[in-house]
C-alpha cells in the first residue's frame, strides 16, 4: 500500500495540536472534577485520589468527552486538514459517530483507567501520546 503523506500530515497536525493543549489542560481538571462528584453522587472512594475508584472516575470522565469533544474535533479537523469539505467532514461524523464512540470506548476506557491508576501525574499526557499512536495506526490498519 501507499503511504498517504496527506493523512500522516492531518494525523499529526490534530494530535500534536489536540494533545500538546486541549488533553494536557483536561487532564489537569479530571481529578478534581471527580473528587467534586464524590459528594452528590454519595461515593467517598471517588474522594480518594490514590483509589481505582477514582482512578475509574476519571477514566469514565475522559470517555465522556471522548464522545462530546475529542470524536467531534478530530472528524472535522483530520476531514477538513485532509482536504474534506466541512459539510463532509460533519456528514462523516454523523455516519461514523457510534461506531468510532463505542471502539474508542473499548481501547480507552481501560487504558485511560491504568493511566490514571499508575502512570504519576507528569507522565500521564505522553503515556497517553504514546498510547494514542498505537491507536492511530490500529484504526487506519482496520
Amino acid at each position: 500500500d501507499e503511504v498517504d503523506a496527506r493523512r500522516i500530515a492531518a494525523l499529526t497536525t490534530f494530535n500534536a495540536a489536540y494533545i500538546g493543549s486541549v488533553l494536557h489542560y483536561l487532564y489537569q481538571l479530571f481529578p478534581p472534577l471527580v473528587v467534586r462528584l464524590s459528594r452528590p453522587l454519595r461515593l467517598p472512594a471517588l474522594a480518594d485520589t490514590s483509589t481505582v475508584t477514582h482512578s475509574l472516575g476519571c477514566a469514565v470522565v475522559d470517555n465522556a468527552h471522548n464522545g462530546l469533544l475529542y470524536i467531534p474535533s478530530y472528524f472535522v479537523a483530520v476531514g477538513v486538514l485532509e482536504g474534506d469539505s466541512l459539510q463532509v467532514a460533519t456528514a462523516s461524523l454523523r455516519r461514523e459517530w457510534w461506531e468510532t464512540y463505542v471502539g474508542v470506548t473499548l481501547f480507552w476506557l481501560p487504558f485511560t483507567w491504568f493511566n490514571f491508576a499508575i502512570v504519576g501525574k507528569a507522565s500521564r499526557v505522553r503515556f497517553m501520546a504514546v498510547g494514542n499512536l498505537v491507536w492511530n495506526v490500529f484504526v487506519d490498519w482496520i
